[in-house]
């Protein structure tokens, strides 16, 4: 049976198995007499839909889709039609024991770990794409790859964005699950449709005492070209419009205080944020939307305190940034993916690509 909770605008599934099968992301077990075809009629409201719950599950059902055996665990995947929200359905930050389960399915797995560190092992089945490939230049980390860049990446290393992703960081730390998100905007920028950063990083599964692979796993290589898309973007001359006043917004600073209100050891302001942006500490919010067993209630206390900021979620786009992109896209993650808020977008840039577009930080207003 499927436990549904419901906190403010936050809608979650939690399964383990269904008899019927009723939503994407469910695991429904096959009953007698039961074909694909059936199933994507009530799941998908087509019967052709059964070639996507077939790929998804080809490694269960085996060569011939019309081989259905009675009992069979299979996974409906979210489909652009179904009628159902992706973010309602996926679990958006899935526990280790999840992603074990889903790893069964066909769920792909991303560790964005160094080279050096998936040498000393990674989750069996996972591939290995090294976070520095999806950052931009020295001087400009938080700038995305371009275009090119990021389809001979994905397409180099076998990764199918129309299959459901599983994001693994390091750990648990907010600046290595910002990397973690970071990535979930480019792949959702991209085009993919159902991704998920795993709960805990990899130090989650290696506690668990589960067991690791020696080396990653490799997809089949493909040519593709991709282009990211501006719909989860705040791009330079937005920015510049907002922090001048002739557009409406609102830049969230997504930094601990400390670095978001610099002082001098005499206790003077300098300047060190982009004009007029209010704070909202990511580090602070991870913490609370990652309590055990509550980030989905905690992201929304977290957006709930922002009331207090003035910033009008419901009608200007709210732009989260920070130094170089990882906590400002964790924000974004929280806002825009957890709790489902239309108008947040990600200045990826942020304020070392400020600097480097020749503008200048300034000091936080009072109020701010």
């Amino acid at each position: 049976m499927f436990r549904i909770v419901i906190v403010g605008l936050l809608v979650s599934v939690f399964f383990v198995e269904t008899g019927h099968a009723q939503v994407c992301g469910a695991v429904h077990t096959v009953r007698a007499g039961e074909s694909l075809s059936g199933i994507a009629l009530k799941t998908h409201g087509k019967a052709s839909a059964y070639r996507e719950i077939y790929r998804v599950n080809i490694n269960v059902i085996g060569r011939d889709p019309s081989l259905l055996k009675t009992g069979t665990k299979i996974l409906i995947p979210c489909g652009d039609k179904s009628g159902l929200s992706v973010n309602q359905d996926w679990d958006l930050m899935p526990s280790v024991d999840t992603l074990e389960g889903l790893m069964k399915f066909g769920t792909q797995v991303v560790d964005l770990r160094l080279s050096d560190s998936v040498k000393g092992g990674i989750i069996p089945g996972a591939m290995s794409i090294p976070y520095p490939f999806w950052r931009g230049p020295k001087e400009n980390p938080g700038a995305p790859p371009s275009d090119r860049a990021l389809s001979r990446t994905i397409g180099g290393a076998g990764l199918k964005l129309d299959r459901p992703i599983v994001l693994v960081s390091g750990t648990a730390a907010p600046f290595d699950t910002g990397r973690a998100a970071y990535v979930y905007w480019i792949l959702k920028s991209l085009g993919a449709k159902q991704l998920a950063i795993l709960k805990g990083g990899h130090a989650a599964w290696k506690a668990s005492g589960r067991p690791l692979a020696s080396t990653p796993y490799r997809g089949r290589q493909y040519r593709v070209q991709l282009q990211l898309s501006d719909q989860w973007r705040a791009g330079q001359s937005d920015v510049e419009q907002i922090a001048a006043g002739t557009l409406k917004g609102t830049l969230l600073d997504a930094r601990p205080s400390q670095m978001f209100a610099k002082q001098t050891l005499t206790q003077q302001s300098v300047p060190s944020t982009l004009p007029g942006a209010y704070n909202s500490p990511a580090p602070s919010a991870h913490r609370l939307a990652t309590a055990e067993g509550s980030y989905r209630e905690g992201a929304m206390s977290v957006l709930d305190g922002l009331k207090t900021q003035k910033v009008n979620w419901s009608h200007d786009t709210v732009v989260s940034f920070c130094n170089t992109g990882e906590l400002g896209a964790l924000n974004w993650f929280y806002a825009s993916e957890v709790s489902g808020i239309k108008n947040v977008k990600l200045y990826p840039e942020s304020a070392t690509g400020w600097k480097h577009a020749g503008h200048k930080l300034a000091v936080p207003s009072i109020d701010r």
